[in-house]
């Protein structure tokens, strides 16, 4: 008993005369005492995640720049693809040009 008493004396000696510092880097010291790993983790991901939607917007948006606004669609061209689609120039509000279009209207609303 009295040496297991001179041992945790001796150890506790030892832990207050500890020498070691360890080197805290700048970065984890602005981090302050209240964030841990893994919360400093999370945040980055969520950062990392913030940069690339922004980065994939940006793209998306010169892309679009770049090809469609370039593109602009005649007013044939816009009847034709809502033909397509099943609108009817009609149901657009928009008067119906003379020609083969206006024949293929009146010929759609005989049919009806």
């Amino acid at each position: 008993a009295a040496d297991d008493e001179r041992a945790r004396k001796l150890r506790e000696a030892e832990d207050r005369e500890c020498t070691f510092k360890p080197d805290i880097g700048a970065a984890t010291k602005k981090q302050g005492r209240g964030k841990d790993f893994y919360k400093s983790t999370v945040e980055w991901q969520k950062n990392q995640e913030r940069k690339l939607l922004k980065k994939a917007e940006g793209e998306r948006k010169t892309w679009e720049e770049e090809t469609l606004v370039p593109w602009k669609m005649n007013p044939r061209s816009v009847e034709i693809v809502e033909s397509r689609r099943g609108v009817s120039a009609q149901q657009r509000g928009v008067s119906v040009r003379s020609g083969s279009a206006a024949t293929a209207t009146t010929k759609q609303a005989g049919s009806q």
